[in-house]
């Protein structure tokens, strides 16, 4: 299913001539996944968000107020054959940890859910105050 000359199996979207640079994509499409656009590796980024409110009453919403880059340098690999290699012949790779990304979006998951169920539990029990009036 992949891309004619791709060896990977990924669809036209992700490889094509116009976009499978081996430098650049990840293995999907028979590149590295080290660098970005600008050539150097990826750095992981973090965002920040900060309460807002949002009109007279007291409604309140996030916005984002930082994008923190972190600065951690890569794992260097050693390998002179690589096209990604330094004049020193080492490949630095990204400092994503996809270990530490997946407990990010679990604990965002888990925060989201539970806050669902605050305002659930809450919207119940406005109600059932309001019934108790009747």
């Amino acid at each position: 299913m992949g891309w004619p000359g791709c060896p990977w199996l990924c669809g036209p979207e992700f490889c094509n001539p116009g976009f499978c640079n081996p430098g650049f994509w990840g293995p999907e499409c028979g590149g590295t996944g080290l660098a970005g656009p600008d050539g150097q590796a990826y750095k992981a980024r973090q965002v920040v968000f900060q309460t807002t409110p949002m009109g007279a009453d007291s409604s309140a919403g996030v916005r984002v107020s930082a994008i923190n880059e972190n600065n951690t340098p890569g794992r260097r690999i050693h390998d002179p054959g690589h096209p990604s290699a330094d004049a020193e012949g080492y490949v630095t790779h990204s400092n994503v940890n996809a270990v530490d990304e997946m407990v990010n979006m679990i604990s965002a998951s888990r925060s989201y859910q539970n806050n669902v169920e605050v305002m659930n539990t809450a919207k119940t029990l406005l109600l059932k105050t309001l019934q108790m009036g009747q």
